[in-house]
């Protein structure tokens, strides 16, 4: 912002906010925009500070438009790469795109966004790397490497609040790969129900850091946000199934076909029903004849004579 001669960062800041705000209302079903904005809205306090103290936003927004194009291999890296090289709160978030990719497109597609991400990484920060790039190296491992207090909103927050005694910071980071790992597991597995909530699923890992900062999670509403939008959005515009496109009219017909068929010998009972059908016409043959005639098949009958002269 300097460049424009601003030296506060947090006007940028706001205008993302907004912008990132009204996107995310747009997307959201017609008729339900109002509950989207409240939603997007509710969490307003933790932003407000976040906005103020940080700046996630400029992450989520980088982050969110990312994903949304991730079907799109050059807008995808560029902006990938761009959030990864603003901080390294976006890196948490790399495994989880690319394993999409890996299994949405396949290794070979993973590979290449993979290069371009890391070549848009690095363009950035080029001519630090050229002044100094040992210097430029650490520079990337101090949010991990220096020796911080312990703070946060996560598991450490038992240790902060003197309910579990403090683990080395080594334990913690244990703890954060194998919850990245557990992560992509699930999503690997269950990635069909998880969907578009993978964005929420990227920011398991930093639950368990040693330094889990509220500002880390502040936009997760917006990101659950997103992904109901999405599902919705999905929705409607998938094709009906053909049960959705029976009109009244189809399902009555449908009905009476069914019924009919019920009353119908099946197929089983066919060569059955021919013989049953003229043993009914026989018997009702029968009844009506005279009860002289509708003697049994067998029985003598006597012969009539005529009575003889005495």
């Amino acid at each position: 912002m300097l460049w424009a001669g601003i030296g506060n960062i947090l006007l940028l800041h706001v205008l993302v906010y907004w912008a990132l705000f009204a996107w995310l209302v747009w997307r959201a079903p017609v008729g339900w925009r109002a509950w989207g904005a409240l939603a997007a809205l509710a969490a307003m306090p933790t932003v407000a500070a976040s906005l103020i103290e940080s700046n996630e936003v400029i992450c989520i927004a980088l982050l969110v438009t990312a994903w949304h194009a991730r079907d799109r291999r050059w807008l995808f890296a560029v902006l990938l790469g761009l959030a990864c090289a603003y901080k390294q709160y976006c890196w948490f978030f790399v495994p989880i795109f690319l394993l999409e990719v890996l299994l949405a497109q396949g290794w070979r597609e993973a590979a290449r966004r993979g290069a371009l991400v890391a070549g848009v990484f690095l363009l950035p920060n080029l001519p630090y790397i050229i002044i100094g790039p040992g210097a430029w190296f650490q520079s990337l491992w101090l949010p991990m490497s220096e020796p911080l207090f312990a703070t946060g909103v996560g598991v450490i927050a038992l240790s902060v609040g003197h309910i579990v005694p403090y683990a080395p910071p080594v334990v913690y980071a244990v703890l954060e790969v194998a919850a990245l790992g557990a992560s992509l597991l699930a999503y690997a597995r269950f990635r069909a129900q998880i969907g578009e909530a993978a964005l929420v699923l990227a920011l398991v890992p930093l639950f368990f850091a040693f330094r889990s900062l509220a500002d880390y999670f502040a936009f997760t509403p917006w990101l659950a946000l997103y992904a109901v939008n999405q599902v919705y959005r999905q929705r409607a515009t998938a094709p009906l199934s053909p049960l959705g496109q029976l009109t009244v009219v189809d399902v009555r017909s449908w009905l009476g076909t069914r019924l009919a068929a019920l009353h119908a010998p099946s197929v089983a009972d066919q060569p059955m029903a021919a013989p049953l059908r003229r043993a009914e016409n026989a018997s009702l043959v029968n009844r009506s004849r005279p009860s002289e005639e509708r003697r049994p098949r067998g029985t003598f009958r006597e012969p009539r004579t005529s009575a003889s002269p005495t």
